[in-house]
Parts: C-alpha cells; structure tokens; sequence
C-alpha cells in the first residue's frame, strides 16, 4: 500500500521537490525512491520493535505530528537517507522531508472515517514486506539459487 500511495503521489511530490526545492527531476526521483525506502525500513522496523500503537498515533493522528515519537523518528531518517544519498545539506534534507511525510500520511489516510486498527497496520505491512521478500526472492534466482545457500 505504502509504495502504491508514494508511486500515486510521484507527479505531485516531483512538481513540488523541483518548485519549492529547486531539486532537477533526477534529483526529486532519486528523493521519491529514497522515501520509499526509508519509510518502509523505518516502519518494518518500528513494528519489529513492537511500536504498533507508535505507529498507529501517527496513522490516525492527523493534525501536530510533531509531538507524536515516531513522526519525529520518521522526519529523522528521512533527513538523514536524503543527506547520505543524494548529498542533499541537513537542512534542505529535513525541510524536504516534513514537506513529503504529511503528504504520504494524508494520502494513506485519505476519506477513511474512522481510525487505523492492528489489523489495517498488519495487511499494510505485510503487503509491503511480502513485496520486498517477492524481490529479494527474484534477486536470488537471477544470481543463482545457490546464493541462497551461501
């Protein structure tokens, strides 16, 4: 789900990385798909730490985020993956990234009226790693089955 709304969200999230950033296409691409990734890590590994409530306050808090733990932990590694990835300075990398996680989280939310539960976070996560385990899966019959065994 969560590469779906990044992926519906790319024309925008591009048009205002280049408008409001002065980022090229290229670099606002390479920031598009470093958002993928780190929200993914970072909510994989989040739910690893058992923070399922952490991240269900930030689904269905809506309005100050900056209070809510895991908001400000997801702003951090973004900062940080758009700084060690594409080179970007500290403070255009977090400017960037509390202008791209409101937009992601209010697209996930979207019309719902009523709050995310444990089993909504469950099938979105579980849709995001099956997906990552499909491609790890993929990357090690292209390489060869025996690179399982290594």
């Amino acid at each position: 789900m969560i590469q779906e709304v990044i992926s519906s969200l790319a024309p925008q999230l591009t048009t205002g990385l280049t408008d409001k950033f002065n980022l090229t296409s290229e670099e606002a691409s390479g920031a598009i798909s470093t958002t993928k990734d780190t929200l993914l890590s970072s909510l994989t590994r989040q739910f690893g730490y058992g923070d399922v409530n952490g991240i269900l306050g930030m689904l269905n808090q809506g309005q100050n985020l900056s209070s809510n733990a895991v908001y400000t932990g997801f702003i951090s590694n973004l900062t940080s993956s758009y700084s060690s990835k594409l080179g970007l300075s500290p403070e255009k990398s977090s400017m960037i990234a509390n202008f791209v996680l409101p937009k992601i989280l209010s697209a996930i939310k979207g019309d719902r009226s009523k709050d995310f539960d444990k089993t909504d976070l469950t099938k979105m996560l579980g849709s995001a790693l099956g997906d990552g385990v499909k491609s790890s899966a993929a990357d090690a019959i292209k390489k060869g089955i025996g690179s399982f065994f290594k």
